[in-house]
């Protein structure tokens, strides 16, 4: 990483302040590296507006969590959401359940929007597919094999998707709209999320035709390609 030299000046109270932080380090970093640390940490934290408490604060709310529930007098907030989002570290989920309190929904963290996404489209495949007729599901079995004999969100691989499959278990289990997945086991015994990145290319423009009233409801040709995308590339046929 190529690096710039810059100078810095500091008044003694400032010095001594950086030189109790240094002190209280595992090894004892010189100036130079102290700055550079607290400058990084401090930057990551300024362009960082997500809700993060202090393990004091996460004590206060777990408190207030309590004598809420005992009151019954927290009007239009769920003391037990609270508790679980902040036990979870989910804090992102506080601003999307409520915007009002944290001053307008916040642009959310890249991964949960994918989460989202993915829990969007299976709920609308499992959907539409339970629409078909028995000829037509025997069909998407056929051309879709093996994946059209069960179309059903399997959840995420917990031993290299955990960030993924935990997002998953909290929109499933504390917010609302994804209710059709509770009581599923989902885990999975590979990765997935390559596969499902790939069908969520595929989804777009059928998305986009179903929202723009051109297609009511997913073709059975619409479905087979969807769940075909777990095929890697490299091992499609022709």
């Amino acid at each position: 990483m190529q690096t710039e030299r810059f100078e810095m000046r500091l008044d003694r109270a400032m010095i001594d302040q950086l030189d109790r932080w240094r002190a209280g380090q595992p090894e004892l970093p010189s100036r130079a590296e102290a700055v550079r640390r607290l400058v990084h940490d401090g930057l990551a934290a300024s362009a960082d507006d997500e809700v993060k408490p202090t393990p004091t604060e996460k004590l206060i709310l777990s408190m207030l969590c309590d004598l809420a529930r005992d009151r019954n007098d927290w009007e239009g907030i769920d003391p037990d959401f609270v508790r679980y989002a902040i036990g979870g570290g989910h804090y992102w989920a506080l601003g999307w359940k409520y915007p009002d309190v944290f001053g307008g929904r916040p642009d959310s963290p890249e991964l949960v929007r994918e989460v989202v996404d993915i829990l969007k489209m299976w709920t609308v495949l499992e959907h539409h597919y339970e629409l078909l007729e028995e000829t037509d599901k025997a069909r998407v079995a056929s051309e879709a094999a093996p994946y059209g004999s069960d179309v059903k969100f399997k959840g995420f691989y917990p031993n290299e998707e955990s960030s993924h499959g935990s997002i998953a278990e909290f929109l499933i289990e504390h917010i609302d709209g994804h209710s059709r997945f509770k009581g599923r086991r989902l885990n999975t015994t590979w990765p997935v999320v390559g596969w499902y990145r790939r069908m969520l290319q595929a989804y777009e423009p059928m998305q986009n035709s179903l929202l723009a009233g051109h297609n009511k409801n997913l073709s059975v040709s619409n479905i087979v390609a969807l769940l075909l995308e777990q095929v890697h590339p490299d091992n499609r046929k022709g």
